[in-house]
């Protein structure tokens, strides 16, 4: 796993426990697809298809929307998108990382009930 990734079953036990504080879940695929299915206490930011074009301008313009002091968890559909969303991030001083495998692999996540 490279230093822009994060396993999906790393974000279900950070979110099951006080370490969620620390930890913003940012869902850039479409709003219908967020809709039917995603990870608790996500924000969703409908970008998947500027992505997709290498158009970083509606994530940029949401910067100031997104948290200076915690880690950000990206995650689209399959680990793509979402690394081109974190890299963007890192390099504009965010602490981000891809879900890695995406919703696909949160799918297969059975998260724990929160402990806290």
């Amino acid at each position: 796993m490279s230093n822009i990734e994060i396993e999906a079953t790393e974000v279900a036990r950070r979110l099951g426990t006080a370490q969620a504080e620390d930890l913003f879940v940012l869902d850039v695929r479409k709003e219908s697809a967020y809709a039917q299915q995603r990870i608790p206490e996500s924000t969703n930011l409908p970008i998947y298809e500027q992505l997709l074009q290498y158009d970083y301008s509606g994530l940029e313009a949401n910067l100031d929307e997104l948290p200076e002091d915690e880690e950000i968890a990206v995650v689209c559909v399959a680990g793509v998108t979402s690394a081109r969303a974190a890299e963007f991030l890192q390099a504009h001083g965010f602490d981000a990382k891809s879900v890695r495998n995406g919703m696909h692999a949160w799918g297969r996540v059975d998260p724990e009930p929160r402990t806290d």
